[in-house]
Parts: C-alpha cells; structure tokens; sequence
C-alpha cells in the first residue's frame, strides 16, 4: 500500500489497490476538453477547472442497466455479472495479507449497486488524510462535458477525521 503526497501537504492519497492509478493534478483546459478560446480567455473557467485532483478507478470496467438491475463487466471478463457488490479481482487476498488482524476479511468493494435501481458506488481504490479542519469535494470534472449516460453525484467527505475509501456515486 503506498501514498502520495501532495506539494502542500493538505491531502495525502493512500493507494490501497496496488494498480490503481495515482490521483493527478487537475490542470487549467480541463485534461484538453476546453475550447481553444476559454482556455486562452477566460481565466474564472480555467481556474475552476484546475481546482483539485483527478481521481480514476483502479480498472477499466462496464455497466449495463436494464431499468431494474445491473450489471458490470470488466478487462478480458467472457461474461457479464450482476451487481450486488464486487471486489476488485484479488483484492480481498491482498488486503487481508496487509491488514490488522482486526481488519482482515472487511475489504472495501469497488463497486456496489444500491437498493435504489440504477445508482452504483464506485470505488477509487485509495483512501485519503486531510490537515484538519480541511474536507474533500468529491465531484465531476468542472466545466467537463457530462455524459447522458450517467450523473456523478457530488459530495464532501470529512477526511480529517473519517480515514475509509474515496469513492463516487452515480445514477445510470
């Protein structure tokens, strides 16, 4: 399990999935989607659009919903699963290698469906500490352009004091 740091230390990112990717800083065209002439002129758009970090999930996978369940695949998977909650592949053996004793066997899944049809939780595969005092805001890109296919929801998670995964929910 390794961590990053950031540069002022108000954040540190904790990857607990070895594969997931490192969180990256946002930067001012919105990872190259902002038009040529917002980029170049209008600083409110760019600097909103540089504002935090940007955080991927630790395997490329798919989701299918059929208006009641769900479903999800994911890399070289032959088949299509239903969704209840799904480690990512081999993690729980992972985690329980590196875990407290009081730990082992309580892996986070990387993806959950919930009660309600069409919303999933999707994990990021890291944990992150804040100084005190300091929270997160968990949400889309700014000024990114958004899919008719999903919605991200937004929300703030207290990570100074709450040390447990950093995930995102969306309604498909």
């Amino acid at each position: 399990m390794s961590n990053r740091e950031t540069a002022t230390n108000i954040v540190t990112f904790y990857r607990m999935i070895p594969e997931c990717p490192a969180p990256q800083r946002a930067d001012r065209s919105a990872g190259g989607m902002l038009p040529t002439r917002a980029f170049r002129y209008c600083d409110p758009v760019t600097t909103a659009s540089a504002f935090g970090w940007y955080v991927f999930p630790p395997l490329a996978f798919s989701l299918q919903f059929d208006g009641t369940n769900v479903k999800w695949t994911f890399g070289t998977a032959q088949r299509w699963y239903s969704l209840g909650a799904a480690q990512f592949p081999d993690f729980a053996s992972y985690f329980d290698e590196h875990a407290p004793d009081g730990l082992k066997g309580c892996s986070p899944p990387f993806i959950t469906a919930f009660p309600e049809p069409g919303f999933v939780q999707i994990w990021s595969g890291l944990i992150a500490r804040t100084k005190p005092g300091w929270s997160l805001l968990v949400r889309p890109v700014p000024n990114f352009p958004r899919s008719v296919q999903y919605e991200l929801f937004e929300g703030i998670v207290e990570t100074d004091s709450w040390f447990g995964p950093l995930f995102i929910n969306l309604r498909l």
